[in-house]
């Protein structure tokens, strides 16, 4: 509130007053609102705000007025007219304008009492006791000054109130009757606009009052809904929740129609009254049927694409026009290791590993961009991926041009080839095994032939020579190259596979301990062998000679890689379950497939090798001996004579970590007694 301090005008009526009038207005304005809240007038006093505010400035013009020209505002005597004064005249002027407006006599009386209340409040905030004034000042009126403003406010409202009383009982009946006429046919107006815009509208349109009645439907309601008896709507148990002041105003219902059950979308709008009492709902209805419809039917066609994508056993990936993914579905997932959350978004050329491949990416999405076509060709291209644990995998990539909206975008299909890529290897080396032999066999079959007679007419001609003859010591070392170039053809028959070899039941732990015997006689002081056999008992069906023969070729490729220096060689034997990549016999039942199987690891702490010299370690005639010290044909042998057995054979390996080989075999379900057990011993 605004403050000021002057000097009276005239006896006992201050022109500081005149002052706080005009300087508070917006003071008077919320202080007459407050009134009308009170009296249940919140809807009209938040409307129309500036019409309040119009009848303040209205009336303080004629108050301030008064006080600065010194009009004592004297009550009328009986023979003056009413425009007498400037203060009556005001009061007639007023009583006109608000016929015009359609107020009532008793409303305007009752306006006027709240009005004077508010300039009485004016000053008492200004003066006496209950003085507001900053600063602790002292009151900006004296007591007297403010009983004199109270009196000056009350003769200028009394004078206000007696014009426009005066003014509206002159008017005859039949003036206020064209007045009544008048305001119906201007609300007969409005209700013709109202009603011609709502049947106008093509969504329907009910209005249902407080008691649940439906006052009003459209036609469009009417077409929808039919014309049912007015206190039904189309749910009668949902009139109470929809004629509720408090209920939402926007809900999705299914309704009943002429045409059956539709989805709509309900708006609902709550009615007032002048006084602010809830009157009733207005009702909007959209009919959304063919909306709902066409979501669903995109929900579902996203899901069966969804579904058809995570099952397709190939990655799946969407990248729009500038490189982003859009969409990743569960394959691909399992091939980088991302999951979609992951990636949405993100380039598609940070998947890719090789710098050369994503330039050429780089390249090949501007030519895309430019006019949406996808250089590449019509085969799969084959490259190498980036994974999220940091390894590199070996894919193919097909890709194909699709436009959404007006965008240009591209699908491309992954496959994991790493499983493709071993095949190849393992059958390149299988091919060449093959190659070389049948090369070898054939070579090994004729040698043997030249073996038979020399074998036996050397030992036919030392057993003619007598026992204290020279040459019999010489033929002894014929014999003895010759049986070493017999056992040599017979490791190359083994290794080309066209030696059969002599099957039969073998306690794994019995060949273990023969095997690990000999080890111990024929290893340098300077490696230490380790054994840890968790099943000894358990057999297998197998050659023991040739059984025994892998396990020293394993001890012996483990001593030359830690030949100089110390170092430790373990054996382990323990059971475990079908290997990945196991071969499995024709019509084999679940109880043969799912039986345990031997595992043989043989670990040193040797050089270890690099990925090259691991992918070739089985490579006949493979070696990284110098000339002279190696044939390369131990660990294929290994590796043959394990697969005539039914076998796997698997290489681990590191530069300066050593070297694991892990051999595979099946074990029988029968576990019969050892040899050694039964007192007989096995001839091995």
């Amino acid at each position: 509130m605004t403050h000021h301090r002057n000097t009276p005008s005239e006896p006992g009526v201050p022109a500081v007053f005149a002052t706080l009038v005009t300087d508070n207005e917006e003071w008077l304005v919320h202080r007459i609102l407050f009134y009308a809240r009170e009296l249940g007038y919140s809807q009209y006093a938040s409307a129309q705000m500036e019409a309040w505010r119009a009848s303040i400035c209205g009336l303080s013009g004629p108050l301030v007025a008064a006080i600065r020209r010194g009009d004592p505002i004297a009550y009328p005597t009986v023979d003056e007219a009413p425009e007498a004064s400037p203060v009556a005249a005001f009061g007639v002027a007023e009583a006109r304008l608000h016929r015009t407006r359609g107020v009532s006599l008793p409303l305007f009386l009752g306006l006027m009492k709240h009005y004077r209340r508010s300039y009485h409040g004016l000053v008492d905030e200004c003066g006496g006791p209950r003085n507001n004034a900053p600063n602790g000042s002292g009151p900006l009126l004296s007591l007297e000054e403010a009983l004199a403003c109270h009196a000056y406010i009350d003769r200028f409202f009394d004078r206000v109130e007696l014009a426009f009383c005066s003014e509206w009982t002159s008017q005859d009946h039949s003036h206020q009757l064209e007045e009544l006429r008048d305001r119906n046919r201007r609300l007969t107006s409005e209700k013709n606009k109202f009603l011609t815009m709502v049947e106008s509208s093509p969504l329907p349109v009910l209005f249902i009052t407080a008691d649940g009645v439906v006052d009003h439907r459209n036609g469009a309601a009417r077409r929808s809904f039919g014309n049912p008896p007015k206190d039904r709507w189309p749910h009668p148990e949902d009139i109470a929740l929809l004629t509720a002041p408090d209920h939402p105003r926007k809900t999705d219902q299914i309704l009943p129609t002429v045409r059956g059950d539709r989805h709509f979308v309900v708006r609902t709008l709550a009615m007032a009254d002048l006084s602010d009492q809830f009157s009733g709902t207005l009702i909007i209805c959209d009919d959304v049927t063919l909306e709902k419809d066409v979501e669903r039917r995109l929900r579902d066609s996203e899901h069966t694409l969804r579904s058809m994508t995570d099952a397709a056993m190939d990655g799946i990936i969407m990248i729009d026009g500038q490189g982003q993914i859009r969409f990743w579905n569960r394959a691909a997932q399992t091939i980088f290791g991302y999951e979609e959350k992951e990636v949405l978004g993100a380039r598609v050329d940070d998947l890719l590993a090789a710098p050369d491949t994503k330039a050429q990416a780089n390249g090949s999405l501007l030519v895309f961009l430019k006019d949406g076509k996808t250089p590449v060709p019509d085969r799969a291209m084959e490259m190498e991926a980036r994974h999220k644990d940091g390894r590199r995998i070996p894919i193919e990539l097909s890709v194909g041009p699709v436009d959404l909206e007006g965008h240009h975008h591209a699908v491309g299909v992954v496959r994991d080839i790493t499983e493709k890529k071993e095949a190849q290897i393992r059958l390149t080396q299988a091919q060449k095994a093959e190659a070389l032999g049948n090369l070898a066999g054939g070579i090994a079959h004729d040698f043997n032939n030249m073996l038979l007679p020399i074998i036996g007419l050397t030992e036919l001609t030392r057993e003619d020579l007598p026992e204290d003859h020279p040459g019999r010591t010489r033929l002894g070392f014929v014999l003895e190259a010759a049986h070493r170039a017999a056992d040599l053809v017979k490791r190359i028959l083994a290794f080309s596979r066209k030696d059969t070899p002599e099957k039969r039941p073998v306690l794994f732990g019995d060949v273990l301990a023969r095997a690990e015997e000999l080890l111990r006689s024929t290893l340098p002081s300077t490696i230490h062998l380790v054994t840890a056999y968790d099943c000894l008992g358990g057999q297998i069906l197998a050659d023991p000679a040739q059984l025994q023969a892998v396990i020293m070729n394993l001890a012996s490729n483990a001593r030359d890689a830690m030949a100089g220096r110390p170092g430790t060689l373990t054996l382990s034997l323990s059971e475990q379950s079908p290997p990945e990549g196991a071969p499995k016999g024709k019509g084999a039942s679940a109880t043969e497939t799912a039986r345990p199987w031997f595992r043989l690891r043989v670990v040193d702490t040797g050089h270890g090798m690099d990925a090259a010299t691991l992918v070739r370690v089985f490579d006949p005639f493979f070696t990284t001996k110098d000339v002279g010290l190696g044939t390369g044909l131990g660990l294929s042998m290994v590796q043959g004579v394990v697969a005539a057995h039914g076998g796997v054979v698997r290489a681990t390996s590191a530069p300066g970590e050593g070297a694991t080989f892990d051999v595979y075999l099946p074990r029988l379900v029968d576990n019969p007694p050892s040899y050694e057990q039964a007192g007989k011993g096995a001839p091995i």
